[in-house]
Parts: structure tokens; sequence; C-alpha cells
């Protein structure tokens, strides 16, 4: 694992061979999001709870167009009728391989928005936003 600090994030690379991948923490990193979506992204599928408070500002920092796709809070939600649910949503929204998902939330939304773009048309890139402390310890990296 290497890691590198700039403009107050810290990015910790995690090796994994080709599969390797930085997780980018700091203040303010959420407004730098759009630089960190992989290269080539043409539009971006947000998967949230239904009012999220950084919801706008996330889609502000993106610079791509977005749709938003929002799922229902409480671990009972974390289940393959979820998964469908939103996948099916994504492909309302003509999301393709060319685009990225991106998880807004805690342990459940990141959980779950993982699931659905790994799923999808053979796995897309995800990023995760992580908001609580268990999504940002637990459920966002791995």
């Amino acid at each position: 694992m290497s890691t590198t600090a700039t403009a107050g994030a810290i990015e910790v690379l995690v090796e994994l061979g080709d599969r390797s991948y930085p997780v980018v923490v700091g203040e303010g990193v959420r407004s730098q999001l759009g630089a960190i979506l992989p290269s080539g992204t043409r539009r971006v599928a947000v998967v949230t709870e239904a009012g999220h408070p950084w919801l706008e500002s996330t889609i502000e920092a993106l610079d791509l167009p977005v749709s938003v796709h929002t799922i229902e809070g409480g671990e009972a939600n974390k289940n393959l009728a979820t998964i469908e649910s939103l996948t099916s949503s994504f492909a309302r929204a003509g999301i393709s391989r060319a685009d990225c998902i991106v998880g807004l939330g805690g342990g459940l939304v990141t959980d779950v928005a993982g699931f659905a773009a790994a799923s999808y048309h053979r796995g897309l890139p995800v990023v995760h936003v992580s908001t609580t402390l268990l999504g940002q310890v637990d459920a966002a990296i791995g």
C-alpha cells in the first residue's frame, strides 16, 4: 500500500496488481469527485437514499451528465429485489459500459451500489462517497 497527500487529501493505493485502486480521503474531497472518476467516463449514475443532503453538491462536483437512482434505507433493503430495481433503473436511464456508478451514502448504499455496478453490463466502474463512519471503514473498501 502506498500513500500520497495533496491539498488536504490523502490518497492510499490499494495494491491488487491489475485491480489496484486509490482510496482518497480528506476534507473537501467530494468537490474533486469529477477528477477522481475513471478516464473516459461519459455519464454518472448516482445511487443514494432519497433526500440525501449532499446530493446536489455531489452532482455539481461531477461536471458530467448525471442520473439519480434512489433506494430505500435500512438493512432489510439489502437484497436482490433492490439490485434488480436498481439495474432496471440503470437500463431505463441508458447507462452503458462507458459510464460510472457513484454510491453516495452509508454502508447500505455503498454495498448495494457496488453489487449493482459489478452485476450490470459485466461490471461498471464504481466510486463510493461514504457518508458514515461504518461506510468509510467497512463497506466502501474491499
